[in-house]
């Protein structure tokens, strides 16, 4: 099985020349007839007090951080809740300024980070994305584990316990690198990934699971997404365990999107249910189709970037505002539409969070 990672310098390039497009074009104004024909949404992960031990081991920005971008993204367009902006996307209305709606996956705290009150206060509707496994801290995401290690023993013995479980599984390639894991684990049968992350979790020796969520508290509770849910915000399915979607056999896809559709419609009495893809890993067409009839789903969102205005809500897809505004909303998506203009050959690639290996 051959891998090859994401080359590091050719990819710091094109993020910056894409920053630098998305900075002139947004300073100078232009763009505004660009976005009027787009659907965007800017998705971040949790937000975290400056200086939170979090901040580093479940993913996200800070709360100063999150204020300046939204000031940005306030410049140039009008807030408005996922629904209101799927009601955009399929109607031919116009409108003085382009509409923007803000995602948050994960299910990461909000209430106690003092995220929500920053939302409130600047007149943002949002919608955090929840695994639902996670609701009430019962259970560690397991891409969280893996950060937790690095975090506590550093890369390097991540990456040695990585290596040795899969010379002796042979689940997955070899890595040289932190940065290569996501990708590499992408080759695991979802049904083991847990199995498999927790034998990596007691290899380096770390605390206990439950010791470590009564310490941090990252995700949200019941109470708290009703808290959310009253302040105007909505809630959406993110899966039950955040598994590679395009991994799982028709059972898995059962259990991580069918079943706990049905949780959060029951345990929070909602009726629009929007949908989130884990990595951007998407079903095939025709099975999402299916899918979201039978869960109830009112769209179900990729990360490849901005979508045109009229795409079908089972195939938006959604802008990394961690990634920086400049590069991700401003910058790669126009520089992109202006190159395939000029050189209609030019097909830019998916923009997946992560790069699969070949099976």
């Amino acid at each position: 099985m051959a891998y090859e990672p994401r080359t590091g310098l050719r990819r710091w390039i094109k993020h910056a020349v894409a920053a630098g497009c998305g900075r002139a074009i947004r300073w100078s104004g232009a763009g505004r007839r660009f976005f009027a024909g787009r659907a965007p949404i800017v998705f971040y992960h949790g937000i975290w007090p400056a200086g939170a031990p979090a901040l580093a081991r479940f993913e996200g920005i800070d709360l100063d951080r999150l204020r300046r971008d939204l000031a940005v993204l306030a410049a140039h367009f009008d807030f408005v809740s996922l629904e209101d902006l799927l009601q955009y996307n399929r109607d031919e209305r116009t409108c003085e300024r382009p509409p923007l709606a803000v995602c948050f996956d994960d299910g990461c705290d909000m209430i106690r980070s003092g995220a929500a009150d920053v939302l409130k206060a600047l007149g943002v509707p949002a919608t955090m994305f929840v695994i639902t496994a996670c609701v009430e801290n019962r259970h560690l995401m397991w891409m969280h584990k893996l950060q937790a290690i690095a975090v506590t023993h550093g890369a390097d013995r991540l990456v040695r316990a990585y290596n040795r479980l899969m010379a002796e599984t042979g689940a997955g390639p070899s890595i040289r690198a932190r940065g290569e894991l996501t990708a590499a684990t992408w080759c695991w049968p979802m049904d083991r990934k847990e199995e498999y992350v927790d034998a990596i979790y007691r290899a380096c020796a770390m605390p206990p699971a439950e010791d470590y969520l009564d310490q941090y508290r990252p995700y949200m509770t019941w109470a708290e997404l009703r808290a959310w849910r009253a302040r105007g915000n909505t809630i959406g399915l993110h899966t039950r365990t955040h598994p590679f979607s395009d991994r799982l056999a028709a059972a898995e896809i059962e259990a991580e999107i069918i079943t706990p559709a049905a949780e959060l419609q029951r345990e929070l009495g909602i009726d629009f249910l929007p949908f989130a893809y884990p990595f951007g890993n998407r079903l095939s067409a025709a099975c999402e189709a299916e899918v979201a009839a039978e869960a109830g789903l009112a769209c179900m969102l990729g990360v490849g970037g901005l979508s045109r205005r009229g795409t079908d809500p089972l195939r938006l897809d959604r802008v990394a505002g961690e990634d920086g505004l400049d590069h991700g909303l401003f910058g790669k998506p126009v520089l992109e539409t202006v190159l395939q203009t000029a050189w209609p050959a030019t097909r830019p690639r998916p923009g997946l969070a992560v790069r699969h290996p070949p099976p």
